[in-house]
């Protein structure tokens, strides 16, 4: 199984103080990163296995989160915007996706 049970909410607390921002509601998975620009934070939602965690992006002022299309968990974000996150079929491996993420 993913190692996960129950619901936890993802928030955004602004370094320079203020109100918390609720981006997210589910049951999360190892990875949470930030897009180079900071406007978006991608995480892994778990799934029933570990090959069903799918990988998210939601927008920092809050907003409907959307999928990536991508099954997998445990990423990661360069400085350039190419997401590097582990897959779990038959085998474990890690992939890179490049111009993937939102640009906006």
């Amino acid at each position: 199984g993913s190692g996960v049970s129950g619901s936890a909410t993802l928030f955004l607390k602004p370094t320079e103080g203020g109100k918390l921002v609720e981006l997210a509601t589910g049951s999360f998975h190892q990875g949470i990163d930030r897009t180079p620009d900071s406007k978006q934070i991608v995480y892994a939602v778990a799934g029933a296995s570990a090959d069903e965690s799918e990988l998210m992006t939601v927008p920092v002022d809050g907003g409907a989160p959307k999928a990536l299309s991508l099954k997998g968990d445990r990423m990661s974000i360069d400085p350039v915007g190419r997401l590097a996150y582990t897959v779990h079929t038959t085998r474990t491996a890690t992939w890179v996706a490049r111009n993937l993420l939102p640009s906006n």
